[in-house]
């Protein structure tokens, strides 16, 4: 079996950026049909690649969503014996996690990054729209043949690395994807720590002015300011403390990501959330 482990602390390199300007599930669809390309990868917008992403995951027979169901019961199982809060179970989540599982079924490879370079995190960001993350973690594993659901935990707990974020106590939810093809599984497990929540999910697309508002975990956390940068540059293009923000400030963007600062005590926090383009 070939494994891959990756895990992220609390992102913090625009934090100066943003704080400068002082305060502050998955999204419906188009009715339209969409179909699935997989083969070419998934569309280079947030929309597109969330649509189509979709599509393909609604379309496959492969996976298997009872080995998923397994892991995770085996996994809260061992948090349980040892202390650990169970992880939660996220639905866009499962769905970063399965869309990444297919790509990679069906374009044999096996990384953390997708053919374009696009990261567990732009996935997560990308189906999850009220979600503000800490940290963020994930297992990339890909087994032999006539593997089941026990063996492949067991061959996660063996590797030192993957067992680690199995069992990181600041975890909080998960989502997983299992991809059986030709004889293999592809799975991926998706880890983050939710430190809050947008009161109103974050549209795919920006269009007019959207309302950014927060909802943080810690009573004694206060959101200052937010910003938004270009998901491929990492340029900030838009900041702000106010509670809204006009679609016009992200110019041509395909993918921004937002990014709430947070007063929790003496310190100041970046927490991640959705990702959006501009209409």
């Amino acid at each position: 079996m070939g494994m891959l482990q990756k895990y992220d602390t609390l992102k913090s390199s625009i934090l100066l950026a943003i704080a400068a300007a002082g305060g502050l599930t998955i999204a419906p669809f188009a009715t339209a049909e969409v179909a699935c390309h997989g083969a070419d990868g998934y569309g280079p917008t947030v929309a597109t690649y969330v649509t189509e992403a979709s599509a393909c995951i609604a379309a496959s027979d492969a996976i298997r969503t009872d080995f998923a169901d397994e892991l995770v019961e085996r996994m809260n199982r061992d948090r349980a014996a040892t202390g650990i809060k169970a992880l939660q179970r996220r639905t866009s989540l499962d769905k970063a996690a399965q869309a990444h599982a297919l790509d990679m079924a069906t374009r044999n490879y096996a990384d953390h990054l997708d053919k374009e370079g696009r990261d567990h995190l732009f996935r997560v960001r990308a189906f999850d729209r009220s979600m503000l993350a800490g940290n963020t973690g994930a297992n990339v594993l890909i087994s032999e043949s006539g593997a089941d659901a026990a063996d492949i935990y067991v061959a996660m707990l063996e590797d030192e690395l993957n067992a680690e974020n199995l069992a990181r106590e600041g975890f909080t939810h998960v989502g997983l994807g299992v991809v059986r093809h030709g004889g293999i599984s592809y799975v991926v497990q998706v880890f983050t720590t939710m430190e809050g929540e947008l009161t109103q999910d974050l549209p795919l697309t920006l269009a007019g002015t959207t309302p950014i508002r927060a909802n943080l975990a810690g009573k004694s956390n206060e959101a200052v300011a937010w910003g938004i940068t270009d998901a491929v540059s990492g340029e900030v293009i838009a900041k702000g403390n106010t509670s809204r923000v006009r679609a016009s400030r992200l110019g041509t963007s395909p993918a921004a990501a937002l990014d709430i600062v947070v007063s929790a005590s003496t310190d100041l926090l970046v927490l991640k959330g959705p990702l959006v383009s501009a209409r």
